[in-house]
């Protein structure tokens, strides 16, 4: 929560940090990229925890994302490269897979996010 990023805080103490970090880098996109005005017929309402984890993760960028994911791991005795390893390969395997332990603000704006896209109205996040 210091980071910002408090919308992660219940999974972290539920699921640990495996889960933490795997939620992370699983809404990561949506943190960083996706601004909920600019979906089209934007029905979600963005929560206050969620609309500051946008700002947090976007302050920090890509880099300080991947440093807190690594601090989250040695704090927890976790190799921050093989869990990396571990979650590419099980998205390259499914890519539908979703960790178990979510946000379900997060889950919610990536869904309406992820219908748009479906839906044909390209992709707000790119432009």
């Amino acid at each position: 929560a210091r980071h910002g990023l408090g919308v992660l805080d219940e999974v972290l103490l539920s699921g640990g940090a495996q889960a933490c970090v795997a939620c992370l880098y699983h809404y990561m996109p949506v943190l960083v990229l996706v601004d909920p005005q600019e979906l089209p017929q934007a029905r979600v309402e963005r929560p206050a925890n969620v609309a500051a984890a946008q700002r947090a993760a976007r302050s920090l960028g890509a880099r300080g994302l991947h440093e807190l994911a690594d601090s989250i791991c040695a704090r927890h005795g976790l190799a921050p490269k093989h869990l990396r390893h571990r979650l590419l390969e099980q998205w390259l395997r499914s890519p539908t897979w979703q960790p178990e332990r979510y946000p379900a603000d997060l889950e919610a704006l990536q869904a309406h996010y992820l219908r748009s896209l479906a839906e044909g109205a390209g992709d707000p996040a790119t432009g």
